[in-house]
């Protein structure tokens, strides 16, 4: 899990892109159209699923399978978020699972095409601009996409159904006409706002007003997004995700009038969907081309055109559909595994404790602003105390003024000063196990000095003591600095959030000097466990503690900026002056 070079980083505190901890889920996402594939679904449920799940608990992991089919609320649906919500999903199979994140269904349906929620402002009104002489068009678009200015860039949103049509999502007995009626008044409302975004993308990709891709979107089908997310665009590939594509010869030719609206493509006059039947032509060939390794064709045969689920051959088909799930998911298990186990060593620990203190400081230094006084303050006092022994230094101020995100800059900041090498020991402390108790905190801490100095860890005796610890803590730095190479910075954020154990909150394991190039800083609140009064009699000099103040009122309005740029918004001027 942790290369070498993450582990070199992890030591010396520098900043990397930390690769995700894997869970002990067995996470995936079942991608298909639904009404196709619903004997699919429901064998893979009643005969694969059980006996993953069994082969998971075995190994000590638990199988859980996302399939849309059991439960998208309506709330998502009137709101068109659907999308959104299937892509979201893939995003955390991929990101949490110990195996295959995302398994395709795919027959001879390409499904439900939605209209895109959000639409860029520059595009939006190109495609407007294609019905300026027909203004019952253009009232319809500008009446269900509302633009949202503090979008970054600004955006045309569709908007909920119910915000025209209440009774839409209204089931009750009481209101069944009014919700029958404005169902029906959306399925042609959105059919011809589909057709009219359809025929303005293609004239506008056409004439060069937008590009191939962004026209695809207004035809793009649920399923094609979510094949696009989890397979063909997924930098896992192959590895975690399997298709299995179901073939039925010639079946819009045979397949009878009443069936063949559930497996395949039909316009709403009942006539056969050219188009999204080579739309789906299109994306089996991009599957083909790019993942042959993990796809499984099974072509299924119907006699006379017909579905008959009690023939052989359907019989055959289902089960060597539930062998091919099951092999694939059990070897892709034990592959990941495999890899795990051997990734894995007694120091572990270590880098994971490290690995959550850097990903809390990345997180808090993302949205970090102004403090530049005092952050210059502290590094130059750093600095003028580099070559001589000195005290540690103090940051102190009420809760809620950003101490912890002053410390997590400082750890950032303090290489500018004291030069690139500098090894940064930094705790979020309370924020761990390893870090609430001040026995375990020095325990993580001597292991990742000895190992980023080269120097000798502490024995399992040692370990095991307290007082032998703290004892072990402070000759530690005394031979770091004694070997005059770089600088080491430790950084102790919120001693209050230390338990009272082993006498923590009397800082008797807080060293009280710092040899020439170790530095300790530590933050606290100032009345909490009276700390902030057992520091200033251990360290009485004022040069050594910095108070944060609370933000001023430009400072506010800077954070709230960087806040919403994480989230690609923004607020108006008019909107600020309300502030």
């Amino acid at each position: 899990m942790w290369s070498a070079d993450h582990r070199q980083a992890l030591l010396q505190g520098k900043p990397i892109n930390l690769p995700v901890d894997k869970s002990n889920a067995v996470r995936v996402f079942i991608s298909s159209t639904f009404t196709d594939m619903c004997m699919e679904r429901d064998t893979l449920l009643d005969k694969a699923y059980p006996e993953v799940q069994a082969f998971c608990q075995k190994l000590g992991l638990v199988f859980e399978v996302v399939d849309m089919r059991w439960g998208v609320p309506t709330a998502l649906t009137a709101d068109h978020t659907s999308t959104e919500l299937c892509l979201r999903e893939i995003e955390s199979c991929q990101r949490i699972s110990l195996g295959p994140t995302f398994i395709a269904l795919v027959g001879s349906r390409y499904g439900y095409r939605p209209i895109p929620r959000v639409i860029e402002e520059k595009e939006f009104e190109v495609l407007l601009a294609k019905y300026c002489s027909d203004p019952s068009s253009c009232e319809l678009l500008q009446e269900w996409f509302w633009k949202d200015e503090n979008a970054v860039p600004p955006v045309y949103v569709l908007q909920p159904i119910t915000t025209h049509l209440p009774y839409y999502s209204d089931t009750s007995p009481a209101n069944r006409e009014r919700h029958e009626e404005e169902v029906l008044r959306w399925s042609k409302a959105e059919e011809r706002i589909a057709a009219l975004l359809r025929t303005a993308a293609t004239w506008a990709a056409e004439e060069g007003l937008i590009k191939k891709e962004a026209k695809h979107k207004y035809f793009k089908s649920i399923t094609e997004w979510e094949i696009d997310y989890g397979l063909l665009e997924s930098k896992q590939g192959d590895a975690h995700s399997s298709v299995f594509i179901r073939d039925i010869p010639n079946v819009q030719d045979h397949c009878d009038r009443q069936q063949v609206h559930k497996f395949v493509d039909v316009a709403s006059d009942g006539s056969i969907d050219r188009e999204a039947q080579e739309l789906l032509a299109s994306l089996k060939t991009k599957i083909v081309a790019k993942h042959s390794k993990t796809l499984r064709v099974h072509r299924v045969r119907w006699p006379n055109g017909v579905l008959d689920t009690r023939s052989t051959d359907h019989t055959d088909y289902l089960q060597d559909l539930c062998q091919t799930f099951i092999q694939d998911v059990k070897q892709q298990v034990l592959r990941r595994v495999a890899d795990r186990h051997e990734a894995q060593d007694e120091m572990c620990w270590l880098f994971e404790e490290l690995a959550h203190h850097m990903a809390l400081c990345q997180m808090k230094r993302s949205i970090f602003c102004g403090r530049v006084e005092l952050l210059t303050n502290i590094c130059q006092t750093i600095e003028l105390k580099n070559k001589c022994t000195h005290t540690p230094l103090v940051v102190h101020g009420p809760s809620g003024t950003g101490k912890t995100a002053v410390m997590s800059k400082l750890a950032e900041e303090v290489r500018k000063h004291l030069g690139n090498g500098t090894v940064v020991v930094t705790r979020l402390l309370g924020t761990s196990s390893q870090s609430s108790e001040i026995h375990t905190a020095l325990k993580s801490i001597c292991f990742q000095v000895s190992l980023a100095f080269r120097l000798k860890p502490p024995l399992t005796h040692v370990v095991n003591s307290y007082n032998e610890l703290v004892q072990f803590f402070h000759r530690l730095l005394s031979a770091v600095s004694k070997k005059n190479k770089e600088p080491l910075v430790l950084i102790f954020d919120s001693l209050d959030q230390l338990s009272s154990n082993d006498g923590a909150h009397r800082l008797h394991w807080l060293p009280k000097e710092c040899p020439p190039k170790v530095h300790l800083i530590v933050s606290t609140l100032p009345e909490e466990y009276n700390i902030l009064n057992v520091l200033r009699g251990a360290i009485p000099s004022q040069e050594y503690y910095f108070q944060v103040e609370p933000l001023s009122c430009e400072h506010g309005q800077q954070v709230i900026a960087m806040l919403m740029s994480t989230v690609k918004r923004r607020l108006t001027d008019q909107q600020y002056e309300l502030i």
